[in-house]
């Protein structure tokens, strides 16, 4: 059985967000020219109605360019085009996973150095243990 989901907006990027150990089979959905992203059970045959709505983090006139995510930790990073990176977590309450980290505050990492060179990230992903992630700028870094 196939399950199509209709949305009410043209999406820009779709992201698989659940592992083995998931309750449900989410998607992410973003909404083109927007920092809304949009989760979704897949599985649900009634359609497009959302589990929830992501827009904390991501700055109102940013776009979102790239949804990674982590399946070890249930852990989803996204990118936007004011160089912002955010984590959070996929599945309920999907916000910031701050066990996961041993700081509270990004301005005491690097997680500001895109914003900073006023370039973005293009593309992004964990390594196969979740312990690192690479992303690729506007600026070919």
């Amino acid at each position: 059985m196939i399950n199509m989901i209709s949305l009410n907006y043209f999406p820009c990027l779709v992201k698989w967000i659940y592992s083995g150990s998931s309750n449900i089979m989410t998607v992410a959905v973003v909404e083109r020219d927007t920092n809304k992203i949009t989760i979704y059970d897949s599985t649900n045959s009634s359609g497009a109605e959302p589990i929830a709505t992501i827009q904390s983090g991501h700055g109102p006139q940013a776009h979102i360019t790239s949804i990674s995510f982590c399946p070890r930790f249930n852990l989803a990073l996204s990118l936007d085009t004011q160089g912002m990176i955010e984590f959070w977590k996929t599945e309920s309450p999907y916000d910031y996973p701050e066990e996961l980290f041993d700081f509270k505050y990004k301005m005491k990492t690097d997680l500001y150095e895109l914003a900073k060179k006023k370039a973005y990230g293009i593309y992004s992903t964990f390594s196969p243990d979740g312990s690192k992630f690479a992303i690729y700028g506007s600026d070919r870094v």
